[in-house]
């Protein structure tokens, strides 16, 4: 049976043994080049040793060759002469070897010097002692791409301890090598990024202590970052913020939160105290558990400073804004009072049928009581537009018959300065429009009344016109309930005249508070400079402006313009013209509605004013001076209107009005209603609603006027028969 290929034996003239290529073996016998065959059984035990021990290595060599075939990593073997005996293919692929023949080479044809250079130094190191090894970086270029490859070399060791060959592997790093430069240079450069931003980085273990800190230590802290190592980060925490820092981190961890932000006090080894804004970032292993904790500490002392100083401002800005309006509530109480008497008193005499001289006081102490109120009207309005608390009514109003109303109210003065008084409205102008009637009123009378005041010669025109809206979405008016076929519109009232004008250099204050064009127009035509500045707050606020154009010496125009809804067929309450200087009492109320009223206020003028009111409209009413004795006359008589004073001594309005109110609720007065209306020189908003709150059932401003006086006795009787 023929053998594996091998080495052969032969003789040589010695009759020694010697081993050439080209021989087969066979297990019991061996065929020389001559096909001489040698039978191994007779021969010496030199010779089968021998025989044997080429088996063996024949065996070996095929393993060998298998397991450099099979590598995935470029493999060789390289005799003592330097020159490779064996190589895989992914050696060949690797190295762009491919189509050459490679074993026998001598390794300078296929490696450069350096290899050579580390073959030599592993020989030596190697030479007597048995094995060694030798691991280096080689530099490789393959199709103009550098690659790098570890060169791992191995003694292939015979059976004298002597290397007889060397074994290498080849892994490509070149990726690894990439991968480790791009590592560097991102924690290069996060390195400088740490070290170079003004926020204090940290990062601590799952005990907060310290495990790196960067320069920014050294302001923060006044810790060298190498003499934070190792300490609790609660120890840079202000003490009463500790709880808070500890708190908020241990619940993060328990419920494997990643991120946690939080303020706290920051003591320093200074001793200064600094507020620090906290961005933790938590760690945790694939299993759940926190490994470190990173952590950026900015310091916002400077922000946190302004807050507060931002809060302090505003503490102080709104002390101020409570103090001006108690102090305009106090202003409108005690001017409001003794104007009660004035205005009341003057109108209750001018009633009296007054003629000549008397009747021309009685008229200038009136009109100057009534221009005392307008002015704290106006003042009030001021500080409630300001404040955001003016309220605006949304109601149908006949535009034509509103305008109507201007021209009466004017035609007049007009008349005295023998001024061409017209008032036009365009034809596209709608039949209603809704909006708050009184305040449109006051802004339009302020202007004309302005345009009459500055002209002595030509004329005053006021035109109404529309156009569509260049923003629809800036209409907010109507709240209300259901308005069908409205339409939007911004309208226009257009004052024109041939006045004084107003300078270039003046224009600037036409909307000031408290501002006139110069000294000299003040004195010559009076007046607070406050009209036109409440014009233009109360046109902002309805969602519309004033613009004027002025010619000094030639005349001024201005115009209001709003944005409105306007449509036909709503019902438009009437509103009796402003003409008439007085109105006259209806001195059979009485009979037309018969109520039993009781008045209660603490001032004995006023006390007068309203008792004389009230016996020229036919009542007799009952007057007392105190919220007690209010609710004592309620227990003791059948009262259905109460005109109710909030600041007396004792019991005050409010306090008595919640009185008689649980004694109703208690059933100690029956199921008989009671009208509560509040009569007082408190204003604002905020008494309304106090009073509202109270359990009041209307409110009215002092000075008392007659029209309003005999308004809220009808609307009380209405009342009272509604829920008898």
């Amino acid at each position: 049976m023929d053998g594996i290929r091998s080495s052969e034996i032969i003789k040589n003239a010695n009759n020694e043994l010697n081993i050439i290529d080209e021989i087969t073996l066979a297990r019991e016998r061996i065929r020389d080049l001559e096909n001489q065959v040698y039978d191994l059984k007779s021969k010496s035990p030199e010779l089968l040793k021998r025989v044997e021990h080429l088996r063996k290595f024949h065996e070996d060599t095929t393993l060998l060759r298998d397991a450099i075939y099979s590598s995935v990593f470029p493999t060789f073997i390289i005799d003592n002469d330097d020159r490779f005996m064996m190589v895989n293919p992914v050696f060949l692929d690797a190295f762009s070897r491919k189509n050459m023949k490679i074993e026998e080479l001598p390794v300078s044809q296929v490696f450069p010097q350096v290899f050579a250079t580390k073959l030599a130094d592993m020989r030596a190191c190697c030479d007597g002692t048995g094995n060694c090894s030798e691991v280096f970086e080689l530099e490789w270029e393959s199709e103009g791409r550098i690659k790098l490859y570890d060169m791992w070399l191995y003694p292939v060791i015979g059976e004298d301890h002597r290397p007889i060959a060397i074994s290498g592997t080849a892994v490509d790093i070149t990726d690894q090598r990439i991968a480790e430069f791009k590592l560097r240079e991102s924690e290069e450069k996060f390195r400088v990024l740490v070290e170079e931003t003004d926020n204090l980085v940290l990062q601590l273990d799952p005990d907060l202590r310290v495990l790196f800190a960067n320069h920014a230590s050294r302001d923060l802290l006044s810790l060298a970052p190498e003499s934070c190592v190792g300490l609790p980060v609660l120890d840079f925490v202000h003490a009463e913020d500790i709880d808070l820092l500890e708190r908020r981190l241990y619940s993060s961890i328990n419920d494997n939160s990643k991120n946690v932000t939080l303020e706290t006090r920051l003591s320093g080894m200074d001793g200064q105290q600094r507020y620090i804004l906290w961005s933790f970032n938590l760690v945790y292993d694939s299993e759940g558990f926190l490994i470190y904790i990173n952590c950026i500490a900015r310091d916002i002392s400077k922000r946190k400073h302004l807050e507060m100083q931002l809060v302090k401002a505003r503490d102080t800005a709104e002390a101020a804004d409570r103090s001006k309006s108690e102090f305009l509530a106090m202003m409108s109480h005690e001017i409001r009072t003794p104007l009660n008497s004035i205005i009341g008193l003057s109108e209750l005499m001018l009633d009296m049928h007054t003629e000549g001289e008397q009747t021309a006081m009685l008229e200038t102490i009136r009109s100057s009581g009534l221009g005392l109120l307008n002015l704290i009207n106006d003042i009030l309005d001021i500080s409630k537009v300001e404040a955001g608390q003016l309220k605006f009514d949304q109601q149908p109003i006949h535009v034509r018959e509103c305008m109507e109303q201007i021209r009466r109210t004017f035609a007049y003065r007009a008349e005295q300065k023998d001024l061409a008084y017209s008032i036009s409205v365009d034809e596209d102008v709608p039949t209603i429009i809704l909006g708050d009637r009184e305040r449109i009123v006051q802004i339009l009378n302020n202007l004309v009344g302005n345009a009459l005041k500055f002209t002595h010669e030509g004329h005053v025109k006021i035109r109404v016109s529309v156009s569509a809206l260049a923003n629809v979405e800036e209409l907010d008016l109507w709240q209300g309930g259901n308005v069908q076929n409205l339409k939007s519109f911004r309208i226009s009232f257009e004052i024109e005249d041939t006045g004084i004008g107003i300078s270039d250099e003046q224009k600037h204050l036409m909307f000031l508070p408290f501002s006139q064009a110069d000294d000299t127009i003040r004195k010559r035509f009076g007046g607070t400079g406050l009209g036109l500045t409440i014009c233009k707050k109360l046109a902002v606020a309805m969602h519309g402006d004033i613009a004027f154009k002025s010619e000094f010496g030639k005349g001024s125009q201005f115009i209001l313009s709003l944005n409105v809804q306007g449509g036909d067929g709503l019902e438009v309450a009437s509103h009796e013209s402003g003409s008439k200087a007085i109105l006259k009492l209806n001195r059979e109320l009485a009979k037309e509605y018969p109520l039993n009223i009781l008045v209660a206020d603490d001032v004995s003028h006023n006390r007068l004013v309203m008792k004389t009111l009230l016996q020229r409209m036919g009542y007799n009413p009952v007057i007392v001076d105190n919220g007690e004795s209010a609710v004592d006359e309620v227990m003791n008589q059948p009262i259905d209107l109460i005109f109710m004073d909030l600041l007396m001594p004792g019991m005050g309005g409010l306090d008595a009005s919640r009185a008689i109110r649980h004694r109703q609720n208690t059933g100690q007065l029956g199921k008989r209603p009671i009208h509560i209306v509040a009569l007082t020189a408190n204003a604002m908003q905020d008494d309304q609603d106090e009073c509202y709150d109270a359990g009041m059932d209307g409110f009215m401003a002092k000075p008392v006027r007659f029209q309003i006086v005999q308004e809220t006795i009808i609307e009380a009787a209405s009342a009272l028969e509604d829920n008898p």
